[in-house]
């Protein structure tokens, strides 16, 4: 059976990892379209390609960190790409502000002019998503920091809420996800992580046995057979 998963997972990854890109190019006819453009007009054509990649990671995080001790028994260095992948997610939401900025210009972002302004909520709520990720991704570099080290974890779940900021975020801006088929993918995602935050709270942790205090044991009835008796005749007083 774990031979199986360890097979069938990784191909499943990557199967959805190809989704985005594969849906993006093909309603727009391959890649003849990005020909003979200059670097803001590529902007332009490629930053909601970016953001559906930025999105994929923020799921793939969720995924992992949520079934984290279930995937450890097919994959023990589970941890190791969860990192990766948070850092690959990291750089696609930062890239995908930035492409928006290169093409249209900092002063159009600034002022959301390349959206309708009804859907000015949405911009904003992506810009919340963003801030809080750079926030739960340093706290994860910088994690063996005195003062992270047993604070960083709490700070980790607020990935939780940046999955439904940029959830809402990608519904509602996305073209793609509006207009194609990605839209069913949208809620496998939604569904999947749902599942997956489930999993995480109800999953029981290993009890922990700890050894008897010294005064637990001094108190048990049985233990009295275990006190010496000391020999008749022999003062308790301390010695003056």
């Amino acid at each position: 059976m774990r031979r199986t998963l360890r097979i069938f997972l990784p191909l499943l990854y990557v199967a959805l990892a190809m989704v985005p890109g594969y849906v993006f190019f093909s309603v727009r006819g391959g890649t003849e379209f990005l020909q003979g453009l200059n670097t803001e007009r590529l902007s332009i054509r490629l930053f909601p390609l970016v953001g559906l990649y930025a999105f994929f990671f923020v799921w793939a995080q969720v995924i992992i960190g949520t079934t984290r001790r279930l995937l450890l028994r097919v994959f023990p260095r589970i941890v190791s790409w969860h990192r990766v992948a948070g850092a690959g997610a990291l750089l696609f939401a930062l890239s995908h502000p930035t492409m928006i900025i290169v093409g249209y210009g900092l002063q159009a972002y600034l002022a959301k002019t390349f959206v309708a302004p009804e859907l000015w909520g949405f911009v904003y709520l992506g810009m919340a998503s963003l801030f809080v990720l750079v926030l739960t991704a340093g706290s994860a570099l910088l994690m063996k920091l005195p003062w992270l080290r047993r604070r960083w974890r709490y700070i980790h779940y607020a990935n939780y809420a940046v999955f439904g900021l940029v959830w809402v975020h990608s519904w509602w801006l996305g073209s793609d996800v509006q207009s194609t088929n990605l839209r069913y993918v949208w809620v496998f995602y939604a569904v999947t992580a749902a599942i997956g935050v489930v999993i995480r709270l109800t999953a029981r942790r290993p009890a922990v046995i700890r050894p008897p205090s010294p005064t637990a044991v001094a108190t048990h009835p049985s233990s009295a057979v275990l006190q010496p008796t000391p020999p008749t005749g022999i003062a308790h007083s301390r010695p003056t």
